[in-house]
């Protein structure tokens, strides 16, 4: 009769009890909740014909004038993510268990981690990627209401970019010419402009090179992100106080995140064969653009 060296089920319940308080804690501070907005389905290709659509208020006169859907189609599927770890018997064996815990929780933050520097990268690529709209997300020429408005630039963060980026989202307009009433509140950056954003928006006074000091009318007037997967000079400057956002990250309601060990060489063959065990997430979501007017981005 062969010997029983641990105990699966207590391995297996501590595996994942540690991977889900770290993936939980990294959940409540996810910059993805913040960035972009979650749509819940059950589908695995969603259809967003309608999303470029924001109608104003008008009086009611006759009859309901209804906005025409958008000629472009615009759709987002979902893709199946994964990211594994392992980890030989005998250390297990040998009660180091620590190791193997300090790997799982760093499994799960990781895994949140990822869908930020996946929604980042696809901010990054909205200057040659096309948005809802059949433009660029950031292009030069959205259409609406007989106009082109732009939602560009390639200048380097400075105070006059962002005066100029701010005026331009608060100018923003939409059904019938009326303004949407865009207001940014955050300013998105990586590490090598993380500390030039701070000055501009949260010291209160600008040092003057003439040595006269005044005060600094960007203080407080947005809030600085910074996020290591911006590589360069890029910085995105985006209004975020709205339940639409300006990506979606799309998830399946009907197909949760998954966690899976395997530990039990009597019916794993990974364990069997190669006397490791195994620990592996799954997560399955899409990721998109939503609206560009919420957003206004320099390549830096």
């Amino acid at each position: 009769m062969p010997v029983i060296t641990r105990d699966q089920v207590t391995l297996e319940a501590g595996v994942l009890g540690a991977f889900n308080r770290a993936y939980m804690d990294a959940e409540a501070t996810a910059m993805a909740n913040v960035i972009a907005t979650r749509i819940e389905t059950t589908l695995p290709t969603q259809n967003y014909d309608w999303w470029g659509q924001l109608p104003t208020l008008r009086e009611w006169t006759d009859e309901r004038t209804f906005r025409s859907m958008t000629r472009y189609r615009y759709t987002i599927s979902d893709r199946v993510y994964e990211a594994s770890i392992q980890v030989e018997r005998r250390a297990l064996e040998d009660d180091q268990l620590d190791a193997l815990w300090t790997k799982v929780r760093d499994l799960g933050q990781q895994a949140v981690r990822d869908v930020e520097r996946m929604l980042v990268e696809f901010l990054l690529a909205g200057f040659n990627t096309v948005g809802p709209d059949g433009q660029y997300f950031f292009d030069i020429d959205h259409a609406e209401s007989g106009s082109t408005q732009s939602n560009v630039t390639s200048g380097p963060l400075s105070a006059s970019a962002l005066r100029t980026a701010i005026t331009t989202m608060m100018s923003f307009r939409g059904d019938a010419n009326r303004p949407l009433g865009i207001t940014p509140t955050h300013l998105l950056v990586g590490p090598s402009q993380f500390l030039t954003a701070r000055e501009l928006v949260e010291s209160p006074v600008v040092v003057a090179t003439s040595g006269t000091n005044y005060a600094n009318v960007l203080a407080g007037i947005v809030q600085v992100l910074v996020t290591p997967y911006i590589p360069g000079n890029q910085w995105f400057l985006l209004d975020l106080s709205r339940p639409i956002k300006p990506l979606i990250l799309q998830v399946r309601s009907d197909v949760p995140d998954e966690v899976v060990i395997h530990s039990d060489p009597s019916n794993s063959p990974i364990v069997f064969m190669q006397d490791i065990v195994a620990v592996g997430v799954r997560k399955r979501f899409g990721i998109g653009y939503g609206l560009w007017q919420l957003a206004y981005g320099s390549s830096g």
